[in-house]
């Protein structure tokens, strides 16, 4: 008898335990890019029309409306329903100001909306906040909670601030969050495409405590850190990863491409190209995606920055660079053409003047000693009359130059005359263009 109720005793142990470890393999990780994706995928199409160009990633969009703000909200709202989110407690809809909260298969969505400078034209902003219950983050032991909400969550520690922030940091890291980066007031943390902000400082009115203020965001990149970065940056707009590392150039490009080739990214060159006086190393993986690499030496440091691209931007940066090309080929084919056969300037020949000497782009006259200044300044009276300007840089009895221009066509004209030999025309231009005197 004593041993049956030392098994029910033990079973029942036994499925406490399985049931808490149940609960707890329950708790969502940080989501990845994909599964964010999978969820709702906001680098397409903004939601509503746009008013203007729209930035999106995987995880957010940025845009402008035409509406009121009130009336703007109220289709966004409409349409997220569409999509399936439900709305959460807390929407606020009016003339001034939009804000809400939605949620989807565990992911949480941010909303809001602003008027702008322009006349009916709104701001809208649409975040994917992540999956991540900020309720169930680990915490320093002595903690209690002060505020819960979807998007944050705030806890009252009777540590000092900077010992704070050093258990919340080493909880975390226990937890599976890699550090991410500092700012002047907080730090981030990461785990797959979440980034989660904690922000320690002295609590106002509660008597030399510590409040302790967790927030998230999804990530629309994923991009892999190393050890060794003093400093780490990164912005979802551009999807650019920047810091610095205490490696060497050497060392940190080998430690980098360790990293990207283990998450299956391959260099498309073996060593990085040196463009100004920083290096370049570009990697792709099978979906076609890209991440640029470059780095430079900095204060005893490796600076760098890591950039990743989308399949989709790979393919609208590789037909923009198609394009260029092909408008490249077509400027050089056109500058060939013209070189070859350039557009043709028509000059009268002055008067009494005889042809002496012609080329593309020069024409040569003789005229009678003593007559040039006088036959040059009745054929430029003519060029002016026909609509060309003139002008002169000198001009006397014996020598005279001057330019003449009419839209995109100029050319030269000066004379020599000492008045005891015959004078001299030249009528010249750039290789831009070709003389021909009318008959």
């Amino acid at each position: 008898m004593l041993n049956k109720v030392v098994r029910c005793f033990l079973f029942a142990m036994l499925v406490e335990y399985c049931v808490a470890v149940g609960q707890e393999a329950s708790i969502p990780q940080g989501a990845t890019v994909a599964e964010a994706r999978a969820v709702l995928d906001l680098s397409g199409k903004p939601v509503i029309e746009a008013s203007g160009e729209a930035t999106t990633r995987v995880a957010f969009q940025s845009f402008k409306a035409k509406g009121s703000v009130l009336d703007v909200s109220q289709t966004i709202d409409s349409k997220l329903n569409s999509l399936g989110l439900k709305q959460l407690d807390g929407a606020s809809f009016s003339d001034t100001y939009g804000t809400a909260t939605y949620q989807k298969s565990g992911f949480i969505f941010s909303l809001m909306v602003a008027p702008t400078s322009e006349a009916n034209i709104t701001m809208v902003t649409l975040m994917n906040l992540g999956n991540v219950d900020l309720s169930k983050l680990p915490k320093p032991a002595d903690t209690k909670e002060l505020f819960v909400g979807s998007t944050s969550a705030i806890y009252l520690s009777g540590l000092p601030v900077d010992e704070a922030k050093q258990r919340c940091r080493e909880r975390l890291e226990a937890d599976g969050w890699q550090w991410f980066g500092d700012t002047t007031a907080s730090f981030f943390m990461r785990q797959n495409a979440i980034r989660l902000q904690v922000m320690c400082s002295a609590a106002p009115a509660q008597q030399g405590k510590t409040a302790i203020q967790f927030s998230a965001e999804q990530l629309s990149s994923a991009l892999p850190t190393i050890a060794d970065l003093v400093r780490i940056g990164y912005a979802d707009i551009t999807m650019r990863l920047d810091g610095d590392s205490e490696l060497s150039e050497e060392s940190f490009l080998s430690a980098y491409r360790r990293t990207l080739e283990a998450e299956g990214w391959k260099a498309t060159t073996e060593q990085p190209i040196k463009i100004d006086f920083r290096k370049h190393l570009i990697f792709r993986n099978e979906a076609n995606e890209l991440a640029e690499l470059s780095f430079s030496a900095f204060e005893k440091m490796t600076r760098f920055d890591l950039k990743f691209m989308t399949a989709a931007q790979v393919e609208q940066e590789d037909q923009r660079a198609e394009e260029r090309a092909a408008q490249a080929k077509l400027a050089r084919e056109a500058a060939r053409m013209k070189k070859e056969n350039p557009p043709t300037i028509s000059v009268d020949k002055p008067d009494t003047a005889t042809l002496s000497a012609t080329t593309k782009q020069s024409l040569e006259f003789s005229i009678h000693s003593g007559t040039a200044r006088a036959v040059v300044a009745k054929w430029l009276e003519s060029r002016r009359s026909a609509g060309w300007t003139v002008q002169s840089t000198i001009d006397t009895r014996e020598i005279g130059e001057f330019t003449i221009t009419k839209g995109e066509q100029e050319f030269d004209l000066s004379f020599v005359d000492p008045g005891f030999i015959p004078g001299e025309i030249t009528i010249s231009t750039s290789p831009n263009f070709q003389l021909q005197v009318n008959k």
